[in-house]
C-alpha cells in the first residue's frame, strides 16, 4: 500500500515540476521579447525610422498624383472622390458632436443621392 501512495505523490510532483519548467522557459522567452522589442524601439527613436517615413510619404504622394490624373482623364472619378471628402468631413463632424444625429441623416442621405445620380 505504501508504495501506490508513493508513486501518485511522485506523478504529482513530477507534473508540478514540468509545469514549473515550462514556466520559467516561458518566463525566458518573454524577457527575450522584451528585450526586442526595446532595441527596436530604441533603434526607432534613433532616426532609422526616417526611412520609412520618407518611403511612406512618397507612396502617399504618388497615391495623391495617381488620384488626381484619374480625376482629370475621368470626371466622374473626380465627382466621386470629392463626395468621399465631403462624407468623411460629415462624419468628422458628427464624430466630434458639432451635428446632431438628425441633421448627419440628413445631409448624409444628400450624399448618397448625389453618388446614386452619379454612378
Amino acid at each position: 500500500m505504501a508504495d501506490i501512495a508513493s508513486l501518485g505523490i511522485q506523478v504529482t510532483t513530477n507534473g508540478v515540476q514540468q509545469a514549473a519548467t515550462d514556466l520559467d522557459k516561458l518566463a525566458v522567452s518573454g524577457d527575450k521579447a522584451a528585450a526586442s522589442t526595446s532595441k527596436l524601439n530604441k533603434s526607432f527613436s534613433q532616426g532609422q525610422a526616417a526611412p520609412v517615413r520618407q518611403a511612406s510619404a512618397a507612396l502617399n504622394e504618388q497615391s495623391a498624383a495617381l488620384a488626381k490624373l484619374a480625376g482629370q482623364i475621368d470626371p466622374t472619378i473626380a465627382k466621386l472622390d470629392k463626395l468621399d471628402a465631403m462624407q468623411a468631413k460629415l462624419a468628422a463632424m458628427r464624430k466630434g458632436g458639432i451635428i446632431g444625429a438628425e441633421d448627419f441623416n440628413a445631409l448624409n442621405t444628400a450624399l448618397d443621392a448625389s453618388r446614386a445620380k452619379i454612378g
